[in-house]
């Protein structure tokens, strides 16, 4: 749905705003953790709108975009960090949630090899993928809720997926300061009750889509996405 789209891509510039407006950094960080969840969900939503009606173009357009702007978008993204190196950008955690999906949904021997090495390499490089392996395993997750047409397994599944979205929020503030600064867990609770508010919520609209009927349209945004990410950022970088 455009909807998601829209609030993903709004969110997403309002936590990157932060470093320009400090001041309201808990605001706009908060309302920050809700772009990759939704994000998330968008490519598992369409992956699975793909591979249910046999739309191998599509795929095949998703693999090289995003493979595409994984290498655009990070040296606009790595100007934007202005510091040394600790992720890549956003791109190669979507891509690696897509290609396991498609490794899953496989019936070749070769596909199983590979999505066994694929999750190897993902662990062992985790820390060097934006939200690591949680956030490649919230993909996953979004993809199994609709995926699975079980309603009762849908419900643990979207459960599991707010979680899942914590702990990838989480996962480095565990790791650097873990319980020992007690000046930070008002942000964690920020981190945590959005992400996981972002996930269950905009997983239920997905789910239930088809029985809303809204009477307006918002307008497509498309591919522009993918150069909206990188371009942004080059934007937000200039100013700093």
């Amino acid at each position: 749905m455009d909807l998601v789209k829209w609030i993903a891509t709004i969110s997403m510039v309002l936590d990157h705003l932060w470093v320009l407006f400090s001041e309201y950094t808990f605001v706009l960080r908060g309302i920050g953790r809700w772009a990759f969840p939704m994000f998330a969900l968008m490519i598992a939503y369409n992956t699975h709108n793909a591979v249910q009606n046999n739309k191998t173009k599509t795929l095949d357009d998703y693999l090289k975009n995003l493979i595409l702007f994984s290498f655009i978008s990070e040296i606009p993204y790595q100007l934007y960090n202005q510091s040394d190196f600790t992720t890549f950008n956003i791109m190669p955690t979507l891509l690696l949630g897509f290609v396991f999906i498609l490794l899953a949904e496989s019936k070749r021997i070769s596909a199983k090899v590979s999505l066994i090495l694929l999750t190897t390499l993902t662990v062992f490089f985790s820390k060097f993928f934006m939200y690591g392996t949680f956030g490649v395993l919230l993909i996953i997750l979004f993809y199994c809720i609709f995926r699975i047409q079980i309603t009762a397994l849908q419900k643990i599944l979207i459960f599991s997926s707010g979680v899942c979205a914590v702990i990838a929020n989480l996962e480095s503030w565990f790791e650097v300061r873990g319980f020992t600064q007690e000046n930070t867990y008002l942000t964690v609770f920020n981190f945590a009750l959005n992400s996981f508010i972002a996930s269950v919520l905009m997983s239920f609209l997905l789910l239930k889509s088809p029985l809303i009927q809204l009477n307006f349209k918002f307008p497509p945004i498309g591919k522009s996405a993918y150069w909206f990410y990188p371009v942004h950022l080059l934007v937000i970088s200039y100013f700093i």
